[in-house]
């Protein structure tokens, strides 16, 4: 049983990395765009676009929060199970005269066990601040290295995004709807159906668990926002997944029945502010 939970949580994780209100992305998003026209509004974005400061823009940075629960209960014939996985945090990060500085903060619990890491790059050092709470102990570290270059990337912020490539594939296909808004054509809002997820799912699954399984959404909410600038970049970025499915298998002449729950949100956005080392920098251990 186990071996089969194990493969359950391990497609869960998966998927979340598959896929994170604000008044920045609300609109009216009536007007629907064709794949040939959604094409062409993004035919110069790509999330890049915030890996680095925006030319001919007074923008030399971005922010990101996110957060992400996923919630899974399995039973093997009559045994249940239960876990939950829930993380969030915020990102920011400039590229001022000074060089890149970056500041960050994530939270991640399961199962009773919480930990949070906080991390302050500044003037070529690297900041790092640990609390966990694990089986019941709880640990505490800071610490900092001399980092002359960092090396930025998206992986490193645990927020969920999908590729504007995946984006535009899926309403080529037509497994995805995608509008603008009424009065400022630079927002856009693609929204993906049932259908396509359980397809990406299954793909999945197929990767991670190694017998077949019948599976079916019940409720699937999944929703791209784009913002871009008069010269097609991107400037501002957001997704919100709500997702419940049941999941029904058969291994080793074991009946194996799982409802899986996956909420997550994630959104980027201009930075403007200053980062700074932390106020106790004097306290961190080399």
């Amino acid at each position: 049983m186990k071996k089969i939970f194990a493969w359950i949580v391990a497609f869960a994780l998966c998927f979340s990395l598959l896929l994170t209100g604000c008044n920045e992305f609300s609109g009216n998003y009536s007007r629907q765009l064709t794949a040939e026209e959604l094409d062409t509004k993004l035919s110069g974005a790509d999330l890049e676009d915030f890996d680095s400061a925006a030319s001919g823009t007074e923008v030399t940075g971005y922010q990101m929060k996110f957060d992400t629960g996923i919630s899974i209960s399995v039973k093997v014939d009559e045994t249940d199970t239960e876990m939950e996985i829930d993380g969030n945090g915020e990102v920011k990060y400039t590229f001022g005269e000074e060089g890149f500085a970056l500041y960050s903060k994530a939270e991640t619990i399961q199962s009773g066990n919480d930990e949070t890491t906080e991390l302050h790059y500044v003037d070529g050092v690297l900041y790092t601040k640990i609390d966990a709470k694990r089986n019941g102990l709880s640990y505490s570290e800071k610490t900092k290295q001399e980092i002359p270059s960092y090396i930025f990337d998206f992986s490193d912020t645990q927020a969920v995004t999908i590729d504007v490539g995946d984006l535009l594939e899926a309403v080529r296909t037509g497994g995805a709807q995608a509008y603008c808004d009424a009065t400022d054509g630079n927002k856009i809002k693609i929204v993906l159906d049932g259908n396509t997820f359980l397809s990406e799912l299954k793909g999945l699954l197929q990767n991670v668990v190694p017998f077949e399984m019948n599976f079916q959404i019940g409720k699937c909410v999944a929703e791209t926002y784009l913002k871009l600038r008069e010269d097609g970049t991107l400037c501002g970025y957001k997704i919100h997944v709500d997702l419940e499915a049941n999941i029904a298998a058969e291994e080793s002449q074991q009946q194996v029945a799982a409802s899986l729950i996956v909420k997550l949100n994630t959104q980027i956005t201009e930075f403007g502010g200053k980062i700074s080392a932390p106020s106790d920098a004097a306290s961190y251990a080399e």
